[in-house]
């Protein structure tokens, strides 16, 4: 048990009973044990690292948490109940041969995250953000704040140049509005609207025209939802003008001066 990190279970003090070569019905497997306490890991980092703001830890009540929050989205994401949970634990604190299993999957699943990190970050650094705010945000519960913006001036934007604006989102109860826009000198301007409904990471991406010159870069995303919705990782970054990718645009308007 040395190797097991400390998640959730404290099964060292239960009884130890024989193990079974297999679990009984409802009884998550080692597998899908091992994936959802990796999560369920990484979400209590996430929630150690970005805290809740505007409270201190020691006032915040448990049902209004960001904490509890994350727990919930990610049990609801694997589709598992808390009695079923509480019900796994209980059988692997009176199995701890079989919990070994788990606690080894578990390791390996949290090294292999670190490792796309990693790969990711080495990515990333290739190109770096313009984003102009917080890199992670909070809308809708009892934040006060339904929806966030952002605008960046021209001069930063090159003719041509592709952008992508990317974030996570987490505990997404309700359609999200995310639109991204570039006017010209010209006074024409180009957009992206698009609802969006689904969890995890999220990438849009902006084709700038090569012949018009970018006045300004701006848009926004509206979510409404009574529960606290995270956004996390959120960059804006820029490519070149790529006569391979250039014509590839998907949902993408143009409005003329006359109709601004």
């Amino acid at each position: 048990m040395n190797r097991c990190i400390n998640i959730y279970l404290s099964v060292a003090l239960l009884p130890v009973l024989a193990g079974c070569a297999s679990t009984p019905e409802g009884v998550l497997a080692p597998k899908e044990l091992a994936s959802l306490l990796a999560d369920l890991h990484k979400a209590d980092a996430y929630y150690m690292v970005e805290g809740d703001p505007g409270q201190t830890r020691s006032g915040i009540a448990d049902t209004d948490s960001v904490k509890k929050v994350l727990r919930q989205s990610v049990m609801r994401d694997h589709g598992v109940s808390q009695k079923q949970f509480d019900m796994t634990l209980d059988w692997y604190g009176h199995n701890l041969d079989r919990y070994e299993e788990v606690c080894d999957l578990t390791i390996e699943n949290l090294e292999a995250y670190r490792r796309s990190l990693q790969a990711a970050s080495r990515k990333d650094a290739a190109s770096e953000s313009i984003w102009p705010e917080a890199l992670s945000m909070r809308l809708g519960g009892g934040t006060g704040r339904q929806s966030l913006g952002f605008r960046i001036p021209g001069k930063d934007i090159a003719r041509g140049s592709r952008l992508k604006w990317s974030f996570a989102t987490t505990a997404l109860t309700a359609p999200m509005e995310v639109v991204i826009a570039v006017d010209y000198t010209d006074g024409s301007t180009a957009l992206i609207d698009r609802n969006i409904s689904s969890e995890g990471r999220q990438e849009i991406s902006f084709q700038t025209d090569s012949t018009l010159t970018p006045h300004l870069l701006y848009g926004f995303v509206r979510a409404e939802q009574s529960s606290t919705l995270l956004l996390d990782s959120i960059t804006i970054t820029t490519q070149p003008l790529s006569r391979i990718n250039y014509y590839d645009i998907h949902s993408q308007r143009r409005l003329p001066p006359a109709t601004r």
